[in-house]
């Protein structure tokens, strides 16, 4: 065989590692968050035998149809009191990727701005410290803004004068 064919393959190995790696680290911090969604999917039996649910049938509609008709509704309709909190918990889990970065890509050696922002302490780089935290203390804030926007989306109730 070749040389440059095995050396070549060895790449495409140590990439799908690599990446395998990476996948895994994803999955370990986003575990929160799937608890929490599987958390406020299981909330629909609470959601089924609420007050609210009593009024259709009041109205006339069975339970049992109740029932069905809930299970037909639209996830955002049928969950918008979940949807809050889980939106909440997915802006912090992406929050504290941010921060996770750092430590992730310092253990891994992974180059991005975890790795720069360590690096530029060993140096003692002050001005790219502070330009790196800066950056870090504006995706949280941006990461919240948008959180709070989606609490409007989700539940009109919530207004923001």
């Amino acid at each position: 065989m070749n040389q440059t064919s095995i050396g070549g393959t060895k790449k495409k190995v140590a990439n799908a590692l690599a990446m395998t790696g990476l996948i895994i680290i994803f999955i370990a911090y986003m575990f929160p968050f799937i608890m929490v969604v599987i958390n406020s999917l299981k909330q629909k039996r609470d959601i089924i035998k609420s007050p609210f649910s009593w009024l259709f049938t009041i109205k006339g509609l069975s339970f049992d149809n109740f029932v069905k008709a809930f299970n037909q509704m639209n996830f955002l309709n049928a969950f918008k009191n979940s949807l809050i909190q889980v939106v909440t918990i997915l802006g912090l889990q992406i929050g504290g990727l941010l921060s996770g970065s750092v430590i992730t890509e310092t253990i891994f050696s992974i180059p991005g701005m975890g790795r720069l922002l360590v690096d530029s302490i060993a140096f003692r780089d002050y001005p790219a410290i502070q330009g790196l935290l800066m950056i870090f203390a504006m995706q949280y804030v941006l990461i919240n803004l948008v959180v709070d926007m989606l609490y409007g989306v989700i539940n009109p109730k919530i207004r923001y004068d």
